[in-house]
């Protein structure tokens, strides 16, 4: 005969409510978890480097004062970018010197255009920045795009600066004559689309030779905070130099 007392009931009821409350727990416990990983993966960074080149026959090198020039309609997105990617550097052990008030047009915003007698005078005015500064390396960035759909629309007498996401790269002159060609190029109307991913060109130069010796692009989807995005994107830039050894500390 079955044991009926009032004892065994109470054992068996409380094994019963524990077995259900170690399942539930167990349940609520795998979504929490589940959920917190959803949580930590949307809050990581939404900057990827999508490419980077080295000259081939480039060997690490130290730079004593690099110029970090952010060519951004936006001035308060340029000095923002520009004393990230210094701090970035600075974590380094690497000298870097932002520079939106000391090259030519630096924060100016509005519609400019650039014809060749411009773009000379341009390129006598950073020169002489440079040497005043003694700069001997400078790295360029350059917003080339902002979109959605990983596509571009242009105005008939439009093209994008600099070395392009899409269609053929900017692979001539030196330093000075990207700088005139990017500059041109984002001041002319038309050049933001209203979207959420942003490509954007990095160029690094060794200002003696006058040689691009690293050149990298970085895409950026959903930015919600321009200045946490700045620095994620400066550590993910130094890092690269560092790693495929353009420059060491």
């Amino acid at each position: 005969m079955a044991d009926l007392s009032s004892s065994s009931v109470i054992r068996f009821a409380c094994n019963e409510n524990n077995n259900y409350f170690t399942d539930n727990m167990k349940k609520l416990m795998k979504g929490l978890f589940l959920s917190c990983v959803i949580v930590i993966a949307g809050c990581g960074s939404s900057t990827k480097l999508t490419d980077s080149w080295k000259h081939v026959d480039n060997q690490a090198k130290k730079f004593n004062n690099i110029a970090v020039v952010t060519l951004f309609p936006s001035s308060s997105n340029r000095y923002l970018m520009e004393n990230s990617m210094k701090d970035a550097f600075k974590e380094k052990k690497i000298t870097a010197k932002a520079t939106y008030d000391i090259f030519p047009m630096a924060g100016k915003l509005g519609d400019v255009e650039i014809d060749d007698e411009a773009k000379a005078k341009l390129k006598s005015k950073v020169e002489q920045k440079i040497t005043d500064n003694k700069f001997d390396g400078i790295l360029i960035i350059t917003l080339l795009q902002k979109d959605v759909q990983q596509r571009y629309e242009e105005s008939k007498d439009f093209h994008w600066g600099g070395t392009s996401y899409y269609g053929t790269p900017y692979s001539g002159g030196s330093f000075y004559d990207y700088y005139a060609y990017s500059f041109g190029s984002i001041y002319r109307s038309g050049y933001y689309v209203d979207d959420v991913t942003y490509f954007v060109d990095c160029k690094f130069y060794d200002v003696k030779t006058e040689e691009l010796l690293w050149s990298g692009q970085t895409k950026t989807v959903n930015l919600k905070d321009m200045e946490e995005e700045t620095i994620r994107f400066s550590h993910i830039i130094v890092k690269d130099l560092l790693d495929k050894k353009v420059i060491v500390p």
